[in-house]
């Protein structure tokens, strides 16, 4: 367990580290792959799915501070 502050809402909850841990290795390794990429249109496709993850985690984060409320 890990204690996270939500960036939208701003309060303090206890989140589950597999799960959140699992995203930012997922967004990490598409902006990885960004920096490599050959072309821009496979850069600017690894950075819009690296951007979805981060609205992702973000999700989960502000869903989990509202249910424990």
């Amino acid at each position: 367990m890990r204690l996270v502050k939500c960036r939208k809402c701003g309060t303090t909850v206890m989140t589950d580290d597999t799960l959140l841990e699992s995203m930012i290795g997922t967004m990490n390794e598409l902006n990885a792959k960004a920096v490599k990429a050959k072309t821009g249109v496979d850069k600017h496709i690894y950075q819009q799915q690296s951007n979805q993850m981060k609205k992702m985690i973000n999700q989960v984060m502000h869903r989990t501070s509202a249910i424990e409320l």
